[in-house]
């Protein structure tokens, strides 16, 4: 089909598809800002929360009140010494044209940390196409050494032991305020399916740790389908769920999930070369030097396969009504 003959019916009966930079994705649930770690003001032994914040407490099963978890955080830092501890978490595309993401919130405290300013000073970040650690798994974006720090500041959120839990309830201290740390992502575009994203954390002191708190829901010690995983050098270099066994010792062992943020926009295809604003000539030409290649960047319908005459349609669609 000619191009002229293309445009005539873009312009004449192209749908509106806009795009707006938000959060993508929360793993706790929600489509907000809410981490899914604060349990309230009032700890279960009764403690109140230092004024305008509040506690993540450890929680118990709301049918076995006895049965408690038992981790407040699992490390994720690097020692310096040769040791190292990363943690990932797994998240779904479902927009059909993918994301172009922009930046991770992620969480964690390190205890009697003291000072007003964050312990963290840096923060490596990948993202996996399949599941670390398993055959085929790949590394689609970031790597183990880039500082990708855009700020880490007080979440005003205190990790707390469970007050209640026996045979040694614990009482409700400040010890371990959470940072919300925040990592650029710029430059992760993302087409349909479900990846991992992995992360580690730099202390200001070398060697400082970094522990990352579960996600933490009242009554309940996880939730159904948690499948974080941890990696640690100290068991071998290999990746392995990551489970609270909980207290006392009959609780049962469950596996957890970790708070996260993703924050960007539904990609456009229309702006083929993702330079941002209204899409252009230069766009037009990107497309098109993908298209004549066979690249499947270029199979904006995401139809499969090699890209034919049904994406250069599908692109002007978006590429005239600027997305």
């Amino acid at each position: 089909m000619p191009i002229r003959t293309i445009l005539i019916l873009v312009l004449a009966g192209a749908a509106s598809l806009a795009s707006a930079q938000s959060v993508l994705f929360n793993n706790a649930g929600s489509t907000g800002e809410d981490p899914g770690l604060a349990t309230g003001t009032t700890a279960a032994n009764g403690t109140p929360a230092p004024f305008g914040a509040s506690w993540s407490e450890l929680q118990a099963d709301s049918t076995v009140q006895s049965h408690a978890n038992a981790v407040a955080g699992f490390a994720s830092h690097f020692t310096g010494s040769g040791d190292l501890y990363r943690f990932a978490d797994d998240f779904t595309i479902s927009d059909p044209t993918g994301w172009v993401l922009e930046s991770v919130s992620l969480y964690a405290y390190q205890t009697n940390a003291l000072g007003g300013a964050s312990p963290f000073t840096a923060i490596n970040v990948r993202i996996w196409s399949g599941r670390p650690g398993d055959a085929g798994s790949t590394i689609v974006f970031g790597d183990s050494v880039t500082n990708r720090l855009l700020g880490s500041t007080s979440s005003q959120i205190y990790r707390i032991f469970r007050t209640t839990a026996q045979p040694s309830p614990q009482s409700a201290d400040t010890k371990r305020l959470i940072w919300k740390t925040d990592a650029s992502l710029a430059g992760a575009i993302l087409g349909p399916g479900t990846y991992w994203i992995d992360w580690q954390y730099t202390g200001a002191a070398p060697g400082a740790e970094a522990f990352s708190p579960a996600l933490t829901f009242a009554g309940m010690r996880t939730r159904g389908g948690a499948n974080a995983r941890q990696f640690r050098t100290e068991q071998a270099g290999a990746w392995a769920d990551v489970v609270d066994m909980g207290k006392p010792a009959l609780a049962l062992d469950l596996a957890q999930d970790f708070p996260f943020i993703l924050r960007g926009m539904v990609r456009c295809p229309g702006d083929f070369n993702n330079s941002g604003g209204t899409p252009d000539d230069s766009d037009v030409a990107a497309f098109f030097d993908a298209w004549n290649e066979g690249d499947p960047s270029a199979d904006v319908n995401n139809s499969g396969g090699v890209p034919d005459d049904a994406d250069v349609f599908t692109f002007f669609v978006y590429w005239a009504e600027g997305c």
